[in-house]
């Protein structure tokens, strides 16, 4: 009998072990997939006007201006703005003209609204030259907004700029992290805003990958499109390239739930990736700061060194992603959902 207990007790030490190990190199090669980003970044040709070679196939389609004609919602995203310099002002207007012939009917925000380093009180005078001067006096300015914090806000106060944001109905957000519901015509969006900026730095997140997965088993593919933006990218072929800390649980559960896409900005130019089938990624981060080189790599549809932003026009069965340039209304590609 006590042989056969101690047979047993063994056993079961070592199934753990074995499971402990297995679970350990279950880990190690699922990490060194999504680390992949050497292979990811290998250029391809650019086909023309910022459009990749991807596979031997164009993946754009000419712009349709009759796509607004069917029940969806218009978005505006932009990112990496707050310099008030020319570069701001010129894709501020880039955006102003094209909302005057396609209205926006919200605009996300992927981060670093206020350079150099934040802003340090809600009243701080570049809430007025680097973001109210600018977009306040646009037809689109009074839309709603859903903003995220950039690295460059996290060099100041976020307290400050929540308070500034607070200060204006329109400018929304919430939370570090947040989860909005859109819904128009039919369609609904439900809107994920992430805080990268302590993933990045190698700050716990348990809170934040909590709320998530709650905020993930309240939503359903079935009922809406999911879309999830944060400032930093999960895979880029830019100047700063792929993030190995966001490759892993945050990237696992946009998967698993089916997140159609993840919208990012800190690199400085548009980029639009089809890595997996879900979640793609645009990259828009072309707003206001210096412009940095980008070229087409493995996954890219489009990569572009161009001031400006994309429009996403959500339909139910389908998003359009129309990258918003000096040379706009000339490309979209389609995401089928």
């Amino acid at each position: 009998m006590r042989i056969n207990c101690w047979l047993n007790s063994r056993l079961h030490d070592c199934l753990k072990k074995i499971c402990v190990i297995g679970l350990v190199l279950l880990l190690i090669a699922c990490g060194s997939d999504d680390g992949s980003s050497q292979a990811d970044n290998i250029n391809t040709k650019q086909l023309s006007d910022g459009v990749c070679d991807n596979l031997g196939v164009d993946p754009s389609y000419a712009f349709e201006p009759m796509i607004y004609t069917q029940p969806g919602i218009h978005l505006l995203v932009m990112g990496d703005t707050g310099t008030g310099g020319e570069q701001q002002k010129q894709a501020a207007q880039l955006f102003e003209n094209f909302h005057i012939n396609y209205p926006f009917d919200a605009i996300i925000h992927t981060g670093d609204v206020f350079y150099p380093s934040g802003i340090s009180s809600s009243d701080h005078p570049y809430t007025d030259s680097r973001f109210k001067d600018i977009y306040f006096t646009k037809s689109y300015g009074g839309l709603p907004w859903y903003l995220v914090a950039g690295n460059h806000d996290y060099d100041g106060s976020i307290g400050a700029l929540k308070g500034f944001f607070a200060q204006h109905d329109n400018l929304n957000f919430a939370n570090n992290y947040y989860h909005q519901r859109l819904t128009q015509d039919g369609v609904v969006i439900d809107l994920l805003a992430l805080d990268t900026d302590p993933v990045i730095k190698g700050a716990v997140q348990a809170e934040q990958i909590s709320w998530l997965a709650d905020t993930f088993a309240t939503v359903s593919k079935q009922q809406s499109v999911i879309i999830a933006f944060g400032h930093h990218p999960i895979f880029s072929n830019g100047s700063h390239g792929n993030n190995d800390a966001l490759t892993g649980i945050f990237y696992d559960m946009l998967k698993q739930y089916q997140t159609a896409l993840y919208l990012a900005g800190h690199d400085h130019n548009l980029e639009y990736l089809v890595k997996d089938n879900v979640p793609q990624f645009v990259i828009s981060g072309a707003a206001g700061k210096t412009l940095r080189d980008i070229d087409c790599g493995k996954h890219s549809y489009y990569a572009a060194s161009k001031a400006g932003g994309f429009a996403l026009y959500v339909q139910r069965a389908q998003i359009w992603i129309i990258p918003l340039t000096s040379s706009s209304e000339q490309i979209m590609f389609k995401l089928a959902l």
